[in-house]
């Protein structure tokens, strides 16, 4: 603790009590909020309704008359503040710097924000949690007629929030992680949260975090949510069916719970029911109660949705139209039948209440000039809800990029939302989040807000704002819960925040890709193409300063591997039996296309650097089969068939009566059929597989509009172990040119791909073998068949755009030597246990092996060995370590060549 007091002459008072006029402070009416209180709860014994700063324990006062001061009114016993900061002193610095700016924290294009004291005390709390700050907080404080600098000791359990928070920021994660269990903790017996905006947005993260241990939570209050549609004398029945539907859908389309259905049809059904959409809807006693506005006309209000069934007191508002009109799309994804029109009138409600701007006015009239605007919940509800309209158009998703748009233009009114602030952050987060640069806007304007809402108990407040209400008991589960939702949209756990429902078309998922063509890239090749790095050996990247900023981009938030936002996939080949097996899986690329779901290819890391190296969307489009050869399985059309070589021939020749690989004179003209009929079978499964996928781009790529058209942009070749094995193909293998025929044949296909796909510049890339690491460039036959796959690189008329890529340099020596220790105590073991009598059972076996690996490995190098690698040498030890790499350097190779459109 640091305390430094010293007087100050009258004079210097004066001026800081004087220091400037207090105009940018807005007058909440001297007593609101600030005389409102919560009857129960964490907040019970704070005076008022004063402003929470963060994880110090102090609650504030704006003061008018003090516009660069902060009225301590409460400090929390225990915390950080308790004994050193006393009720009524006035924060006037923090950091060794006093306040440089007045107060500008209100209601209106002019005031909305929180410039002056509060941003500045967010940003000194938020960095002195750093590390190299070690956790000191220093304020300066005005205590009567002193001034005393006290140092107060909050800690680095959170550290600062990353740059790309809440993406790949370990500080969100962890305030993620303690608001999820204290919403759990605060949910009620019935299974509710509270209010409807309780009941959305807590389900709503818990079900988004994807952990399993947060379901039972959800479904007690997806039972609650199905008694609504049998509960009466509902308050404001309207906000209740839009949280009810919209959770009921998102849980539906995650867990495939059809038990929710037939409640679901009845909420649609109330909802339908209590749209607005003829006169004879209106309440009459409307006329009385709010003559100005009651409709002039059957247009008038058409479509929207109010606080009631129908039309009562002023009718229906953008903001709850918003959220029926995004109900109305998420009920259509579960198989609710919607009334196209019905829905289309919603969204008109919508849009004849939207500015030139985008922004979204309180019912369906403009109230303001074209670049006018205020606070943005509306027009949060309405952008997400344009952007998940079932329907094809483009008018949908430009109205949802204007209404994205605007709110990253405008990011400093997001608190402060009319009727719900807590609910309008939540949707004005949700909306912006369609546009990568519009949700960054946001976030970084409105980080004071996420630093000082944050509470000792790791809860988050509900700060004052301008229309000052649901303060209360509740308050703290309420902005945890948005606090929550927010948080987790980044994880794209729900269709809302762009998770890809298994089945169902879904608008752009990202605003703007429909301007720039598709890149289309196509991955093609056997077993080490497939892929057979296991997602359990991800974590050996970490260890490696090499590996593990790539590891960082292989993972979320989350820990678990990344979604890409912008890449979509299909794959063919490597279910089933992973050998001959066309069916074809599909979706946003992430971890889990390699044979079989568990594992990872190439693919992975290619496409999560297409996605960072081009502004473009990208689908790949990958081929393979394990144990497929390319003289064979692959072999282009223009190679012609397949002939044995002339030293095979010779061979075959002086043994009529057939040897070890030699058939029988009798057996050859059965050899030769099943030979012509395997010939190129899957070098045309290929070719029609990228075709198929071509001819309808749309039914693996949701967001595809035609008028945005593809390019192919690339060709990724990783094949050549079937090949490499087969002497009878390539019968002098261990000398230079042994494998020439190979080099022929790749140049035969590259040629015939490019003609297949009516692509005659097609880049492409050779994956030259890297099995053996770098001494396999020393050591026949390994040196000679590599030196094959780069010579169709070398030849003139596929200079500048076919490549050999080298992967022998990802290999990992350390990782292979361990695997050769482990097999040399496991042989050795083998030899004991069969001399063993009576031999020992399969337990005491796994026991044995267990005490042999600790006496021969080293703690860290049996931790490497367990968690590097999944398979064999054949597969590139199955270790992401390797693969990961690879992965990358092919789509390094192709960044930036000219594609095919």
């Amino acid at each position: 603790m640091t305390t430094r007091y010293w007087m100050l002459p009258l004079v210097s008072l004066l001026f800081l009590c004087h220091a400037s006029p207090s105009h940018a402070q807005v007058d909440y009416g001297k007593v609101s909020p600030w005389d409102q209180r919560a009857e129960s709860g964490p907040d019970a014994q704070v005076p008022g309704w004063f402003y929470n700063l963060g994880i110090t324990g102090l609650r504030a006062q704006l003061v008018a008359d003090e516009p660069k001061a902060l009225l301590i009114k409460y400090v929390f016993p225990k915390s950080p503040a308790d004994g050193q900061v006393k009720i009524g002193d006035l924060i006037v610095g923090a950091g060794g710097r006093m306040f440089q700016e007045d107060h500008r924290n209100g209601y209106g294009e002019k005031v909305f924000g929180a410039d002056g004291p509060i941003s500045e005390l967010a940003q000194v709390l938020e960095e002195c949690q750093s590390a190299d700050r070690k956790g000191k907080l220093t304020l300066t404080l005005r205590r009567g007629n002193q001034i005393v600098d006290v140092s107060l000791d909050v800690g680095t359990k959170y550290g600062t929030f990353a740059p790309t928070f809440p993406s790949d920021c370990r500080k969100s994660d962890l305030i993620l992680a303690e608001l999820l269990q204290y919403l759990v903790d605060h949910q009620r017996q019935d299974g509710s949260f509270g209010d409807p905006v309780h009941d959305t947005f807590a389900p709503l993260a818990l079900l988004a975090s994807g952990e399993a241990k947060y379901l039972p939570a959800v479904e007690r209050n997806v039972k609650y949510h199905c008694g609504v549609t049998k509960a009466k004398d509902l308050g404001l029945p309207n906000w209740y069916y839009m949280s009810t539907a919209i959770v009921l859908s998102e849980y539906h389309l995650a867990t495939g719970d059809r038990s929710v259905l037939p409640d679901l049809q009845k909420v649609h059904d109330l909802m339908a029911k209590g749209q607005y959409l003829h006169m004879s809807q209106i309440n009459p006693q409307a006329k009385k109660s709010h003559p100005d506005s009651f409709p002039k006309g059957p247009q008038d209000s058409h479509g929207g949705w109010g606080h009631n069934p129908g039309f009562e007191g002023y009718g229906p508002i953008a903001m709850l139209t918003g959220q029926g009109a995004l109900s109305y799309s998420l009920m259509h994804r579960c198989g609710i039948t919607i009334d196209r029109m019905n829905h289309d009138a919603a969204y008109d409600f919508l849009k004849r209440g939207t500015g030139e701007n985008g922004y979204v006015w309180y019912g369906d009239q403009k109230g303001g000039g074209p670049d006018n605007w205020a606070d943005m919940g509306r027009t949060g509800a309405a952008g997400i809800a344009n952007f998940l309209s079932p329907y094809n158009g483009n008018a949908y998703r430009e109205r949802a990029l204007s209404h994205a748009k605007v709110i990253g233009a405008h990011p400093q009114s997001f608190p402060d939302t009319h009727g719900s602030p807590m609910m309008g952050m939540a949707y004005t987060a949700l909306a912006a989040s369609v546009d990568a640069d519009s949700f960054r806007k946001l976030m970084d304007a409105n980080r004071w807000w996420f630093t000082l809402a944050h509470c000792t108990d790791g809860s988050f407040y509900y700060q004052p704002n301008r229309d000052n209400s649901y303060y209360g008991s509740d308050s703290r589960t309420l902005a945890s819960s948005v606090t929550a939702f927010i948080l987790t949209i980044p994880k794209r756990g729900l269709v809302m925040t762009g998770k890809e429902e298994r089945g169902v078309p879904k608008p752009v998922s990202k605003a703007g890709n429909s301007a720039k063509p598709l890149k289309v890239f196509i991955l093609a090749g056997q077993s080490n193409m497939q892929g057979h790095a296991a997602i359990s050996t991800f974590d050996s990247l970490a260890d490696d300063p090499q590996t593990a900023p790539l590891l960082k981009t292989m993972r979320g938030p989350d820990g678990k591997p990344r979604i890409c936002e912008k890449v979509w996939i299909s794959s063919v080949g490597c279910l089933g039996d992973a050998y001959s097996d066309l069916t074809e899986a599909k979706g946003k690329l992430t971890a889990g296309f390699g044979a079989p779901e568990h594992k990872i290819g190439p693919e992975f890391t290619f496409g999560l650097t297409m996605e960072q190296r081009l502004s473009e969307p990208v689908l790949i489009i990958k081929t393979s089969w394990g144990g497929r050869s390319l003289h064979t399985d692959f072999r282009p059309p223009s190679a012609g068939p397949f002939v044995l070589a002339k030293e095979t021939q010779e061979l075959w020749d002086k043994h009529p009566e057939g040897a070890h690989g030699i058939p029988k004179a009798e057996d050859r003209p059965k050899f030769y059929a099943e030979k012509t009929a395997a010939t190129g079978v899957f070098y045309r499964e290929m070719i029609a597989h990228v075709k198929m996928v071509l001819k309808d781009i749309k039914r693996v790529v949701p967001d595809y509009d035609e008028n945005q058209g593809y390019e192919l942009a690339g060709f990724v070749w990783f094949q050549g172990f079937n090949d490499y094995v087969d002497g009878g193909v390539y019968p002098k293998q261990n000398t230079a040119g042994g494998y020439e025929l190979y080099a022929d044949l790749l140049g035969h296909f590259i040629r015939d791909v490019r003609k297949d796909l009516s692509a005659p510049k097609l880049p492409f890339v050779i994956g030259v073998m890297g099995i053996d690491g770098m001494r396999g460039n020393k050591i026949g036959p390994m040196m000679h068949f590599r030196e094959a796959q780069r010579k169709p690189s070398t030849l003139d008329e596929f200079k500048g755009n076919v490549f050999a890529v080298e992967t022998a340099p990802f290999w990992d020596d350390d990782l292979e030597a361990f695997v050769e220790r482990k097999e040399r105590v496991y042989d050795k073991l083998e030899q004991e246990f069969r001399k063993a009598n009576p031999m020992p059972t399969e337990p005491k076996k796994e026991a044995a092996r267990k005490k042999a690996l600790d006496e021969e490995f080293k703690p860290d190098e049996l931790k490497r060995l367990s968690t590097g690698v999944s398979n064999g040498g054949y597969h590139y030890l199955g270790a992401a370590k390797i693969m990961a790499p690879i992965g990358k350097e092919f789509a390094e190779a192709l960044v930036g060549v000219d594609a095919v459109k």
